[in-house]
Parts: structure tokens; sequence; C-alpha cells
């Protein structure tokens, strides 16, 4: 009947909207599944073995409080812990990666090549190596072992960042472009350090008995310190990452003299991350009395630095731009390292430009006119007085 086909027509117009709903929720689930998913966590670049410090403004980054516990979670890929650490990594390569693109190694290096091509890979050999991400750190040679014999028969080498644990070794082939002479790229110098020795619980400033005057207890403790380079040619995202990265790596002179609890955690890493507000100019031996009361093997480690040889630079005044990257002025940018001195692969950084105020040249051209103009009119004066005495 009439009535009987309207009300089929009704349930089948029911029954395709139900499965239009349906199709639309499924599409919908999709979607969100997708949003969803975990993000993957980037590589971070700060140092697994952290001196608890905290930290205070020191005009290029803001103070923030490091310790041991974030050791487990930085340059590691994401686990789905959902740490605030991870949040805030995922958070910082999504923005690095908006600005530099996220692909790491695709770029073109077939204008580059080893500086160690013709060099002969050795355990214990220390190098520059660059990771992922165009970032160039000091490391060393752990391991080296030959292919098979074949027409172009390679060896494959193991090499260790330096202030890595040996989890995050790579295995490469040797030669690689990723590969270059210590300090091509990277810089090593002199500093001191604040952090290294922990303050004890009395006052820092004690009053010196029968004299009325206070002096300092000097918390500070002779080190080099290693900076990582950005890669010349792909330096944007490498120098971006670099920024975000307060932490540089730093290893004591005389490091047997220290407390014992400082020991085992420098002998862990070979040395120590420190926040970067944490380094000290280098001081000549005259100026050490100015410190204060010093630790009691401080003289001798402060000699030890002297007298290293393989670090004659000292750190920069001024030398971070912002987190752990370098100032311009210390910089490389030329493939291959520049010579500082007139010389290649010593670790120092360039001497500091003098600054020039401005609008100096021509102030300073105006003072030696006016200067000469004074003189010759003196001399003018006392030649005619002169002559007229003469007369």
């Amino acid at each position: 009947s009439n009535m009987t086909r309207a009300s089929r027509k009704r349930e089948a117009e029911a029954a395709a909207k139900k499965d239009d709903d349906e199709r639309a929720d499924d599409d919908t689930a999709t979607n969100n599944t997708a949003t969803d998913q975990p993000k993957k966590k980037k590589a971070s670049t700060a140092g697994n073995n952290v001196i608890d410090v905290t930290e205070i403004d020191n005009g290029a980054n803001s103070g923030v409080r490091i310790d041991s516990s974030s050791a487990d979670s930085v340059r590691s890929e994401g686990t789905g812990t959902g740490t605030a650490d991870e949040d805030e990594d995922e958070e910082t390569e999504a923005l690095v990666s908006a600005a530099f693109g996220s692909d790491k190694a695709d770029l073109d290096e077939k204008d580059e090549d080893s500086n160690l091509a013709d060099v002969e890979p050795e355990v214990g050999m220390e190098i520059d190596f660059r990771d992922p991400d165009y970032i160039w750190s000091s490391g060393r040679i752990v391991g080296v072992k030959s292919t098979p014999k074949s027409k172009a028969a390679k060896k494959q080498v193991t090499v260790q960042y330096d202030g890595w644990p040996p989890d995050w070794n790579e295995v490469i082939t040797w030669p690689s472009v990723r590969i270059a002479k210590l300090f091509t790229y990277t810089k090593r110098v002199r500093c001191f350090a604040e952090g290294i020795i922990p303050k004890k619980a009395p006052p820092k400033k004690k009053a010196l008995e029968g004299t009325g005057r206070t002096v300092v207890t000097c918390t500070l403790w002779p080190c080099t310190v290693r900076f990582r380079m950005p890669h010349p040619a792909h330096f944007g995202r490498a120098e971006e990452l670099l920024r975000l990265e307060p932490n540089v790596f730093v290893q004591p002179f005389a490091p047997e003299t220290l407390p014992q609890d400082i020991l085992c955690t420098i002998e862990n890493n070979n040395g120590a991350w420190l926040h970067n507000g944490r380094l000290r100019l280098w001081k000549n031996e005259n100026a050490l009395e100015a410190l204060g009361t010093l630790h009691p093997s401080f003289e001798f480690a402060y000699k030890l630095g002297q007298d290293d040889t393989s670090t004659p630079g000292k750190l920069p005044p001024r030398a971070m731009e912002v987190g752990s990257l370098l100032n311009s002025a210390y910089r490389v940018f030329k493939v291959g390292g520049e010579a500082i001195n007139g010389r290649l692969y010593t670790g120092e950084c360039a001497d500091p430009k003098p600054t020039v105020p401005k609008f100096a040249s021509s102030t300073s051209k105006a003072s030696s006119d006016r200067k000469l103009r004074s003189e010759e009119a003196k001399a003018k004066a006392k030649a005619e007085a002169t002559a007229n005495a003469e007369a």
C-alpha cells in the first residue's frame, strides 16, 4: 500500500542517514588519532653530565636551574613518558623545524672534502665530528675496523663525542666530510669556572682576624672549555639549536685534587656541563691574589693550565652571543677552517677587535687639526716676539 511504501522509504532514508553519520564519526576519529600521535622528541644538545648549580642572568641568557636529574632526558629519543622536559623539547623542535626545516642530513656536500683524507685513523685520535644537525663537536676515535678487501677497501671508525657517554658513539666510514682535524671548527680555550667547587655552608665572606677586613672564599677553578660550532655552509638550524642550549663542556685541570664527590661526577664523563654564565676570564698570576682565599690545590691546577701548550688560547671577553653559540667575532665562517694569528688548528679564538666609538675617526682628526693649529699659532707668536725684541 501507499502507507507501507512511505514507511519503507522513511526507514531507508533513516538508515542511509545513520550510515552517513557513522562514516563522518569514523573520519573524525581518524583525524583526531593522527593529530594526537606523539611527536618525535628531538636530540637535545644539552650535556649528559651536568653539575647542580643555580644560575643568574648574565645579560645573554636568563637564569635556569640545571641538575643531574635532567641527564636521563637529554640527547635522547622520546619514549612517550610525557615529561615536561619532553613537551618543551617538542615545542622547541617544532619552532626550529618551522624556521629551518626538519630534514637534517639532506644538504648538498659534493663540493666538500675531508682534510683527513690522506691520514690513517688511529684509536685515540682527537677530531672534530659533525652531527646530523650540522653542529661540529670535538671527539675522539675509539675504534677502527677494516672492511672486507675489495676494489674500494675502506675503514669504519667508531667516534665518541667529548662530553657524551659511549651510548652516543657513531660508526662512520673513513674518510668522511663529517670528520675533520681537531680545531678545524671547534674551539678549546682556558678559563676559570664557577661551580666545579661546591659552596660550603659558612658564609662566602669571612672576617680577617686582627684587621677588621673581610676576605672572599674563591670558588673558581682553572679549566678548559670547549665550544661547538655551526657548519659554515649550512648554519641556520645549527646556530638556532646552539642558541637554545646554555650549557658548555668544561674539563678542570688537576681533577684528582678536587673533592671526592666532585671527582666521581667528573670521572663519569671526563668533565662537566656548566651553564655558560659560570665561565670567567683567565687571569694573570699577579691578579690571583684579588680572587680571595683559594682552594689548597688551586695554584697547582693553575700552573698546569699556564703550562698547557695544547691549549694556547684564553676565553675572550663577551665570548657568547646567546646560549652556547659564540659571538660572530669568534666563529668560523670558512669551510676547512680559518687561521688564527697565522696558525691553523690551535683552538684559539681570534683577538677581540677594539671597540671604536661612533664618529671616533672624525673626532680624532678634528682634535689633531686643532692641536696643530694651536702649535702653529704659538710658533708664529714666538717668532714675532723674537723679531720685535731684536728690533
